[in-house]
């Protein structure tokens, strides 16, 4: 097959004596807002008019996709820039998210990163061959993984939105199928052991919230402006939160964290012993006790305590009780877990945990939540009173 006089395709004769097909066609309009025309090579003429039609016709259906030369690095540092709302520990989660995928292919065009490379980057990290840090030959639990390809995705979709690639290659990746792991969590005669133990503690409230089904964050991160003891209500509107080595406070993890919650007496009790104590320590303090605002949970100086300690407390009282060890955040597991058990309904076990969950609308959520809390924190109260409480909660 040849070309003939006037056609668009051009043979082309090299150096070496080589024919080749090449064609320039309009591609699209730069940024400047000039003809964008590129040039296309073949070595067969077949090839090269296959590729013509193509473009002609996906660009009057505006599907056509220009090359572009944008490494993957570039489009994921373009993409995070623009994520301005994320909050600090999120955007630190998203870049170690990353790792993996920049070290393998970032440094490549974006546009030739395949489906068959991300697989087989899913399939390394699953081995232990890919990992962020750490010991090669461990394979990445399933749950990095998929922040992995979620966030991977994500920030793919963005070009294929864009008009800068064609297909998303992290669609219908799959890992492969692993055994659920249960979590480990107390049943409530553990639950009262373990404020047997802890009765005496001076975080004795602390603990009666983390029990409450509160995350470690939310913890640290109450004020005692949030809570009315008069009411009997505690308000969860900040994160006292660790972020790359870095104590933080800043919103809560979604917006459904943001809520209001009914105090069990036996909590509000002990509360107020708490706040009692810590006047005392600031009058023998004098004026080396500190400035931690307004927190509630405080050490014997008033400085904020460490989240890495709050978790380390928790695990040597667990032992002290001889509890199974079970982490900090899997307290918060046994909280749902002996709500469900006890009958509450799921929807406002949900709700009181803070979670968004796609199974109720927000109109639910707020019927739901304000007709029922009342009767989750008489249930929680019932979990958390035992003997211990009368000596722990008293002024």
């Amino acid at each position: 097959m040849t070309t003939k006089k006037g056609d668009p395709i051009k043979r082309v004769t090299l150096a070496d004596g080589r024919t080749r097909y090449r064609f320039v066609i309009d591609v699209g309009t730069k940024p400047d807002g000039k003809r964008d025309q590129r040039t296309f090579t073949f070595d067969r003429l077949t090839d090269a008019r296959a590729e013509r039609a193509r473009i002609i016709s996906e660009r009057a259906k505006g599907s056509y996709v220009r090359p572009s030369k944008v490494t993957l690095n570039d489009h994921l540092d373009q993409w995070l820039a623009g994520k301005r709302d994320l909050k600090e520990s999120t955007r630190r989660n998203y870049v170690d998210a990353l790792r993996p995928v920049r070290e393998r292919f970032g440094h490549r065009a974006m546009q030739d990163v395949t489906r068959l490379d991300v697989q087989q980057l899913v399939t390394d990290m699953e081995s232990g061959a890919a990992r962020r840090v750490g010991t090669k030959g461990k394979p990445l639990s399933r749950r990095t993984i998929k922040l992995t390809l979620t966030v991977l995705g994500q920030a793919l979709q963005s070009a294929v939105d864009d008009g800068d690639l064609v297909r998303n290659p992290v669609r219908k990746i799959e890992l492969t199928k692993t055994p659920k792991r249960e979590a480990t969590v107390w049943d409530e005669a553990q639950v009262r052991t373990f404020l047997t133990a802890v009765a005496d503690d001076r975080l004795y409230a602390a603990w009666l919230l983390t029990l409450l089904g509160m995350r470690r964050g939310e913890v640290l991160g109450l004020r005692w402006s949030d809570v009315d003891l008069t009411k009997g209500t505690l308000r969860i509107a900040q994160n006292r939160v660790l972020v790359n080595g870095r104590v933080v406070i800043n919103d809560p993890k979604t917006p459904d964290s943001i809520r209001t919650l009914p105090l069990p007496e036996q909590v509000a009790a002990a509360l107020r012993v708490l706040r009692a104590r810590q006047a005392r320590e600031r009058l023998a303090a004098g004026e080396a006790y500190g400035d931690a605002g307004d927190l509630i949970v405080i050490n014997e100086i008033g400085e904020p305590v460490h989240p890495e300690w709050y978790s380390d407390r928790f695990w040597s009282l667990s032992k002290r009780a001889g509890l199974p060890r079970i982490r900090l955040h899997d307290a918060r597991h046994s909280t749902a877990s002996i709500l469900r058990q006890r009958g509450v309904r799921k929807e406002v076990v949900a709700a009181w945990l803070g979670h968004s969950d796609p199974n109720f609308t927000i109109a639910t959520y707020v019927h739901t939540y304000n007709a029922d809390a009342e009767g989750a924190a008489l249930t929680l109260g019932d979990v958390l009173t035992g003997p211990w409480a009368a000596s722990a909660t008293a002024v």
